[in-house]
């Protein structure tokens, strides 16, 4: 029967056939115990070996992150684990638990690492440790994006009118967006109290409208996020002044009352000079003045960024209401956008009294189309054009695979990266596939809503080769496929042979008295030298034709008889145990007699 180690019966699943650098050899539970019945099924039934558990990988699912917000780290083992494993973490300039649990019959966990506010970026460490075996991974932590700037679409406005105000971040809006704070203007000039800037976006746009009856001088409009507060200044024009009507000249009645007699004035002399030459004529102070036109003064679109055949609202603004009649207003796409990508009305009209108007734009781009694209759009009314780019999502596609290394070892743990773009509304899921020589499970990589890339940790199990092995990877995801060629070579433990089983045929006897086996041992592979097998213990004698047992070059396995030579006369059970040693590794046999 075969010895239990320590580790053996602490694991309580297996018990260690041999112990070598790196091998672990495993007879499966139920294996009967050195006092149970005699075991001759161990001569046929000789123990594959089997690499030793390890840690294998730290992959985090993202290099940076704003500080504050969290990222995701996943630990890899070589081989699902007998028992639960702990893994011992450390952290520097991070949050992270202080160990983490491996289920049983698992090869993965995760765990979050927790950041803090930082004023500036900072490079955050964190190491898991099992066994001797010990690797560390680099976290960049930015700073969260300022306010940078508060515009407007134009300087002035008149009472009525209406502008486009824009705030811009010194950064793309960490996940879950950024909200600014609006104020300012009074009773003057309305704005929203907040405007949202989305996830991954650096601006947003909103609308400022001019009361009615605002008078004329310089607002100030204020835009605030944490600490940080932006001012534009707007200008609220003076209203042309509306023609007054004259009074009616005053004529003498034609009849004349009774009681009040016209009075009778005696006729001026003539006076010479009076008789001028007819000049220019100078119309009269109140001749009714043509209104001011009215001219456009913003255009925003919300939101600026189009799902895949989507929609989205545009908005035009007038510095002034628009007069009797409305303000007509063409809208183009800029020369230096392509055609077909987008649709919009070629033209509107902004109705009387009113200071803005809204219209429809669609996203147009082909599902063959590119994955993302703009558009810019121009407004021109009253003189003046205005421009918006609305961003234009195409159908989601994946975009490259990333494979760090082209050469790896065997038993290598690597980080794969995909990449996708496109309207990722929904998670995206690729397909990742190996052939080749390689022993390693398809792996199905899912991408978050919202996000551009992932990563996907694997370990290279390729088998035991002398010479490099050639493998290809494959990501199949939406839209597109990618391949990649990796060469792997041998890991250094698997040039050197392991003792990979120990037969004995026919099994020693149990009766007292001499007893002759055959004894044969097997190496993993052919060696590449010449190997000697040594062999240690009591009550046994080793039966060889020369002093020395070795297994040549070239071959796997040596045999050599095997004489018992304990004697009990009570036929009580004995022990015969030894040692077969062999290239690295060693078995121990305790057989029961």
């Amino acid at each position: 029967m075969i010895r239990r180690s320590r580790r053996a019966a602490a694991l309580g699943s297996a018990a260690v056939l041999l112990a070598t650098a790196g091998v672990l050899v495993a007879v499966e539970p139920g294996e009967p115990s050195p006092r149970a019945a005699p075991a001759p099924a161990l001569a046929a039934t000789p123990v594959a070996a089997r690499s030793a558990l390890q840690l294998s990988g730290l992959t985090l699912d993202t290099g940076r992150v704003y500080g504050g917000h969290r990222a995701r780290a996943t630990v890899t083992f070589s081989r699902k684990a007998p028992v639960r494993l702990t893994v011992r973490v450390t952290a520097s300039g991070l949050k992270a638990p202080a160990r983490v649990r491996i289920a049983k019959g698992s090869r993965t966990a995760s765990f979050w690492l927790g950041t803090s506010k930082v004023a500036e970026k900072r490079t955050g460490t964190v190491r898991v440790s099992y066994g001797k075996r010990r690797i560390s991974r680099k976290l960049a932590v930015l700073p969260l994006p300022v306010l940078r700037s508060l515009s407007l679409s134009t300087a002035s406005i008149a009472p009525g009118g209406s502008a486009v105000g824009t705030v811009r971040l010194s950064a793309p809006a960490q996940p879950g967006g950024s909200r600014v704070s609006l104020s300012g203007g009074g009773a003057e000039v309305t704005v929203p109290r907040t405007v949202r800037i989305p996830q991954g976006v650096r601006s947003a746009s909103f609308r400022v409208t001019a009361a009615n009856g605002a008078s004329p001088g310089t607002v100030t409009l204020s835009a605030r996020r944490g600490t940080v507060t932006r001012k534009a200044s707007l200008r609220i024009e003076r209203p042309r002044a509306q023609p007054q009507p004259s009074p009616a000249p005053h004529h003498p009645s034609p009849h004349p009352s009774p009681t009040h007699p016209p009075a009778t004035h005696p006729p001026a002399p003539p006076r010479p000079s009076q008789t001028a030459t007819p000049g220019p004529s100078t119309p009269p102070s109140n001749t009714p003045q043509p209104p001011e036109r009215a001219r456009v003064s913003g255009l925003l679109i919300d939101p600026d960024v189009l799902h895949f055949e989507g929609t989205a609202t545009g908005t035009l603004t007038l510095d002034r209401p628009a007069p009797e009649g409305g303000t007509a207003v063409t809208l183009v796409l800029a020369p230096d956008s392509t055609e077909g990508q987008v649709d919009f009305p070629a033209a509107l009209t902004v109705p009387a009294g009113r200071s803005s108007a809204d219209f429809t734009v669609t996203n147009k781009l082909a599902a063959s189309g590119p994955p993302l694209s703009s558009a810019d759009i121009e407004a021109s009314a009253g003189g003046a054009t205005v421009r918006a780019r609305a961003t234009l999502m195409g159908r989601l596609r994946l975009m490259s695979m990333d494979i760090p290394a082209a050469t790896v070892t065997g038993r290598e743990t690597q980080q794969g990266r995909l990449w996708v773009m496109g309207d990722n509304t929904t998670s995206a899921r690729v397909l990742i596939t190996f052939a080749g020589n390689v022993a390693i499970d398809p792996i199905q990589v899912v991408i978050p809503a919202g996000r551009e890339e992932a990563v996907f940790p694997f370990t290279w199990t390729a088998p035991d080769v002398e010479t490099p092995t050639r493998v290809w990877i494959s990501a199949s995801g939406p839209g597109a496929s990618f391949d990649r060629t990796v060469l792997i070579q041998p890991h250094p433990d698997t040039l050197v042979p392991h003792l990979e089983s120990i037969t004995l045929s026919p099994p020693l006897g149990r009766q007292g008295g001499a007893s002759v086996t055959t004894v044969t041992v097997t190496l993993t592979k052919r060696a590449h030298r010449p190997v000697p097998v040594k062999v240690t213990g009591t009550c046994f004698i080793v039966q060889h034709g020369s002093p020395d047992i070795v297994i040549p070059e070239g071959g796997r396995s040596v045999s050599f008889a095997m004489n018992s030579t304990c004697y009990n006369e009570n036929r009580s059970a004995y022990t015969i145990s030894f040692t077969v040693t062999a290239a690295d590794g060693s078995a121990a046999f305790t057989h029961p007699n």
